[in-house]
């Protein structure tokens, strides 16, 4: 058997636009520009639906930033989505995990002013999202902070030279979806049958998006003796 020795299957967003369109019974020289820019508008809806689904492996990215004495709210940028995992590092000392509360926890501390190494924050889910840290950082840094986010899907092009801002693994998933969302608009008597079909495809690609790590728990029972 002679395979091809090759791992370079990305297809472009025409490809994928035009295998969701296949899929609802519509060929290529059935299409208009209309038609095609429907078509982005609703892989972008896709995208957007994704991210409400829980954390997508492939989109958790990491940053590193220093911290400013007497600074305690951080911008970051608007593709981030969720935080997933902070951490402190104090100039010449080892990492220090930060833990994460709620609009009411922050709103309940009677000083926000203080100031000494921030030990959690509040991930606050605005249009455009921001860290507030607590205690704010002090004169004792350099500090510098690293948190890894699920960020947003890149835009899904209307120009369809393009790539999606998908894995491999998610790839028909993706048209499935898409079909689903185009037989909606062009073919609703196809829609019974290509919406199992798209949520079989997706609960395959979600249920391999895992990490494979072993997971050990052990509760704290610290307070039962002391």
């Amino acid at each position: 058997m002679t395979t091809s020795n090759t791992y370079t299957f990305d297809p472009a967003n025409a490809d994928l636009v035009l295998e969701a369109f296949e899929r609802i019974g519509k060929r290529s020289n059935q299409l208009d520009g209309n038609m095609l820019r429907s078509a982005a508008r609703s892989a972008n809806f896709i995208c957007s639906n994704w991210a409400n689904l829980g954390i997508n492996l492939w989109k958790v990215g990491q940053t590193t930033v220093p911290l400013v004495q007497g600074v305690s709210l951080l911008t970051l940028p608007i593709s981030v989505s969720q935080v997933l995992t902070v951490y402190l590092t104090p100039s010449g000392a080892s990492d220090r995990i930060l833990y994460p509360f709620g609009r009411d926890d922050y709103m309940s501390i009677p000083n926000k002013t203080d100031q000494a190494p921030p030990n959690a924050y509040w991930f606050n889910r605005t249009s455009t999202p921001t860290l507030q840290l607590w205690p704010v950082p002090d004169s004792g840094g350099p500090y510098t902070l690293t948190y890894a986010a699920m960020l947003r899907q890149m835009d899904f092009g209307a120009t369809m030279a393009q790539t999606a801002d998908l894995p491999y693994r998610f790839l028909d998933a993706f048209c499935a979806d898409l079909a689903v969302a185009l037989s909606v608009k062009f073919a609703p008597e196809r829609l019974q049958v290509l919406m199992p079909l798209a949520q079989k495809a997706l609960n395959d690609a979600r249920a391999e998006d895992r990490e494979l790590a072993p997971i050990s728990i052990s509760p704290d029972l610290s307070s039962y003796w002391n």
